[in-house]
């Protein structure tokens, strides 16, 4: 071609075809190629010096144009991959003499259209699913441009409000509001402060709806939309009724679990109760446990304060972020006594620890401070406590940074703090302050029917201990029920693990009782001079009698004895007692 150039106006063909946007190839009839211009070398990434010549297939091997020579056929629209460049082409061919001479591709690179065509088509796709996503929505769609026009609305807000979509849509949303369609728009004040708003709308349908406006930004900062989510208030209010009266279901059948754990006795470890006054303390020991409330424990010395403080720490949700911090107030000497509790920082005063140390407040971060024999904490002291109680924050001795703490406060006292406030001894604000719920717990003597099964489970806890296999004869358990236990379960502790350590064989029988149980019981005491069958015969009818009147079934009365319910009727036979089911 380029031997026989031809001319057009002067100027070359060649040097026309190379002003073309468009890539041209030209192959003569039998497929070699005869002519390259610059844009199909720099798209097909050629040196046309190198091609010209060589038959097209070994330069594109999946060209058609040797397809074209043959059927004299023209292939328009044909797509092409070159590596990362994709063309499409038209191959036609040209005739001389009526026979095909050659063909000509004529080609451009659609690379970037590519990419843009798949851009569109994602777009489209994710327009989709957002439009999707909007219709399926339970809520209320409603969407706003900046300038308050309507942009959406999904059938969920026509749903809702009884408005239709085709009367909001491309409304603005000051007209909206001037006729009274909508009130109380939320739109311009989220643009305004460019932040979400909540507000509660009334509609032209009279529908009361929730609404939350938030805006979407666009590159610049700038509220380019505003989103907002509507529901019916009407549905609100009854699923919080719903809520409420889920909560106070829960809260009922909590309170039943709590009394039939209470009745398995299975509360804690070491609580063991048959009563009916301990039982009530363990099952308000268990209700208040999940709430923070300050709680005074009530009661005599030994009667188990301490347990009943322990027992709320483990059934509260404190138990799984801190520790249960147990303080005798009336322990630790009054000079120690405040930096035990608050801590000090280095250097305040002689023999300080170098670095300072953490209170026991500290300690109990997130967690229970038990603050026994809250009586005997000094009246300087007592202020303290009153300011971390309000404040929660405390210094610590010789600081000046105030410390920020999370403690419940569990306090127990065997005082009459009624009488301590009137004697100036105890603070009254500090009194109501700590009592905010107080608990009871009853001593030993007002209790009869945890006597037995405290003391069996005390027997079986030193035997374990000590490696023995000790029991009680059934005249000390009924020297036990006859014994008023000024010190408690305390002094029962001690006295079983006194009997435990000191018998000479398994069977502990009453002459290994301290003198007091026998000065206490005459019955007992004058056993002392009956032959050994009688005395067993008194004692053992003694026990019967007694647990029949504590319990309403010869089965419960059995369980307290620890003999099985056949022999229990088989005595009750015996001695011609009177009979329960």
């Amino acid at each position: 071609m380029q031997a026989h150039e031809n001319h057009i106006g002067g100027v070359a063909l060649s040097e026309i075809l190379h002003t073309f946007h468009n890539g041209i190839l030209i192959v003569d009839n039998a497929a070699a190629i005869r002519f390259v211009n610059r844009m199909a070398a720099t798209i097909l990434g050629l040196d046309p010096d190198n091609v010209l010549g060589k038959a097209i297939q070994e330069v594109i091997p999946d060209s058609e144009l040797p397809k074209v020579l043959l059927t004299g056929v023209s292939r328009l629209g044909q797509k092409y991959s070159l590596g990362s460049v994709t063309i499409i082409a038209h191959h036609s061919p040209f005739f001389l003499n009526g026979k095909i001479a050659g063909a000509v591709s004529e080609f451009q690179e659609i690379t970037e259209m590519e990419k843009m065509f798949i851009q569109l088509r994602n777009l489209q796709e994710l327009s989709s699913q957002l439009e999707a996503i909007l219709e399926s929505s339970y809520d209320g769609i409603y969407i706003t441009g900046s300038d308050g026009e309507t942009l959406r609305v999904n059938k969920a807000y026509e749903r809702i409000t009884g408005l239709k979509v085709s009367d909001l849509v491309g409304k603005n949303m000051k007209d909206l509001e001037s006729k009274g369609v909508i009130t109380n728009s939320i739109t311009f004040k989220v643009v305004e402060t460019k932040q979400p708003v909540t507000a509660i709308q009334k509609t032209a349908t009279g529908k009361e709806i929730f609404v939350t406006g938030s805006p979407i930004f666009d590159q610049q900062g700038k509220v380019a939309a505003v989103v907002t989510n509507v529901r019916d208030m009407s549905q609100l209010k009854a699923l919080q009724e719903d809520l409420q009266q889920s909560k106070r279901l829960t809260f009922r059948y909590h309170n039943q679990l709590l009394r039939l754990q209470a009745r398995d006795s299975a509360f804690a470890e070491e609580m063991v109760a048959r009563s009916k006054k301990m039982l009530d303390v363990l099952e308000l020991a268990q209700r208040v446990a999940m709430f923070d409330s300050t709680i005074l424990i009530l009661g005599e010395s030994g009667v188990g304060k301490d347990l009943v403080a322990e027992l709320i720490y483990r059934s509260s949700p404190r138990s799984t972020k801190g520790s249960f911090i147990r303080v005798n107030c009336g322990a630790i000497p009054y000079n120690l006594l405040d930096s035990e509790l608050f801590g000090y920082e280095e250097g305040a005063f002689t023999g300080a620890r170098r670095g300072g140390k953490p209170g026991l407040f500290e300690l109990a971060d997130q967690g229970v401070l038990f603050l026994d024999e809250i009586g005997e904490l000094p009246l300087d002291l007592q202020v303290k406590l009153l300011r971390v109680i309000q404040t929660r924050e405390f210094n610590r001795l010789g600081g000046v940074q105030p410390i920020k703490v999370d403690v419940r406060l569990i306090t127990a006292t065997n005082k009459d703090l009624i009488k301590e406030v009137a004697a100036g001894r105890f603070r009254q604000d500090l009194y109501y302050r700590i009592n905010v719920v107080p608990i009871i717990v009853p001593p030993l003597r007002e209790r009869n029917e945890d006597i037995i099964p405290l003391a069996v489970y005390y027997l079986e806890s030193f035997n374990r201990k000590y490696g023995y296999s000790r029991f009680f004869s059934p005249a000390v358990l009924e020297a036990f029920l006859s014994y008023e236990w000024p010190g408690n379960v305390r002094e029962l502790i001690n006295v079983v693990e006194r009997l435990v350590v000191t018998a000479e064989h398994d069977h502990i029988n009453v002459e290994r009782l301290p003198a007091v149980f026998m000065q206490n019981n005459k019955e007992i005491a004058e056993c002392g001079t009956w032959d050994f069958h009688s005395a067993r015969e008194a004692l053992e009818k003694k026990l019967i009698e007694d647990a029949l009147k504590m319990h309403r079934t010869t089965r419960k009365a059995a369980k307290a004895l620890g003999i099985s319910q056949s022999g229990l009727i088989r005595r009750i036979s015996k001695f011609g007692l009177k009979s329960r089911k």
